[in-house]
C-alpha cells in the first residue's frame, strides 16, 4: 500500500477518539490525526464492503495499530466471545469484527502480502467512530481500493473500481 496514502498522517498532531457500534456494547478507542480532515477515507470493492458499503479508514503499521484498543466487551473475557462475532470469508486471513446484537462491523484486522511480505492492517468502520461530521467536501472518499482482486500493495486509485467501491 502507498506509504503516503496510508502513512502520511503519522506525523500529525494525535486525538484519541472512541467509537462503537449502534447500540454501544462492542466500543473502541484509537489514536488518529486530531483533524479529521487529514484522514484517508476509502471504499473497496470486495464483496462484504460493497454490500455494506463499508466507508474505511485504513491504520497501517504496527505502532499505529498498536493505538487501537477494544474496550468492552474486554477481548479476555467470555462476554467478548458470547457478543462479538468474527466473520471471516475468502483467505481467511482478515478478521470483520461485529456486535452480535445490532449487527453493526466496527472494525476489521488482520494480515494480507505486499510486496515485502506481509503487512498488518486494520481498517475502521469510519462511521462508527464518535463525534465526527463526515458532511464536509473534506471528509469525502480520497481513494479506491481492490480489494476484489487482493490488491493490498497498490496504491488506491482515484476512481471507483467495479464493482462497487463507488
Amino acid at each position: 500500500m502507498c506509504d503516503e496514502y496510508m502513512h502520511g498522517f503519522a506525523s500529525l498532531p494525535q486525538k484519541e477518539y472512541t467509537g462503537s457500534c449502534h447500540c454501544g456494547l462492542l466500543t473502541y478507542s484509537v489514536s488518529l490525526p486530531a483533524d479529521p480532515k487529514t484522514w484517508a477515507l476509502s471504499k473497496c470493492n470486495c464483496s462484504i464492503c460493497h454490500k455494506t458499503n463499508f466507508l474505511s479508514l485504513g491504520v497501517w503499521g504496527a505502532d499505529a495499530i498498536a493505538k487501537f484498543t477494544v474496550l468492552t466487551p474486554p477481548p479476555s473475557s467470555p462476554d467478548f466471545a458470547n457478543n462479538v462475532g468474527d466473520y471471516i470469508f475468502n483467505k481467511k486471513v482478515v478478521h470483520h469484527y461485529f456486535c452480535k446484537t445490532c449487527g453493526v462491523t466496527t472494525h476489521m484486522k488482520g494480515s494480507v502480502p505486499d510486496d515485502s511480505g506481509t503487512k498488518e492492517l486494520l481498517f475502521l468502520n469510519a462511521g462508527t467512530i464518535k463525534g465526527v461530521d463526515f458532511s464536509g467536501e473534506e471528509m469525502k472518499v480520497k481513494g479506491y481500493l481492490d480489494g476484489k482482486s487482493d490488491n493490498w500493495s497498490d496504491e488506491p486509485k482515484k476512481a471507483p473500481i467495479a464493482p462497487g467501491a463507488w
